[in-house]
C-alpha cells in the first residue's frame, strides 16, 4: 500500500508548476483575499443592519445590499 506524502500530491490539488519559486507568495495572496471578503461581508452587515433599523423591510433591505456591494463582481 502506497502512502501519500502530501495532501496537494494526493488529490493534485495544486500542480507544483503552478506554485512558482515563492511557496509564500501564494500564502499571503490567499490571506488578503480571505481579509479583504471580510471586510465586504462586514460593510454589507452594517449596512443591511442600518437598513432594517431604519425601517426597511427584509426582502428590500437584502436586495438593496446584494446590489450595493456584490453585483458588480
Amino acid at each position: 500500500m502506497a502512502h501519500a506524502r502530501s495532501l496537494d500530491s494526493t488529490l493534485h490539488f495544486e500542480p507544483r508548476s503552478v506554485r512558482g519559486p515563492f511557496p509564500g507568495r501564494s500564502f499571503f495572496a490567499s490571506l488578503a483575499t480571505y481579509w479583504q471578503a471580510l471586510r465586504d461581508g462586514s460593510a454589507a452587515a452594517h449596512d443591511y443592519q442600518r437598513l432594517v433599523r431604519q425601517g426597511t423591510p427584509h426582502a428590500e433591505a437584502v436586495a438593496r445590499v446584494f446590489e450595493n456591494h456584490f453585483d458588480r463582481r
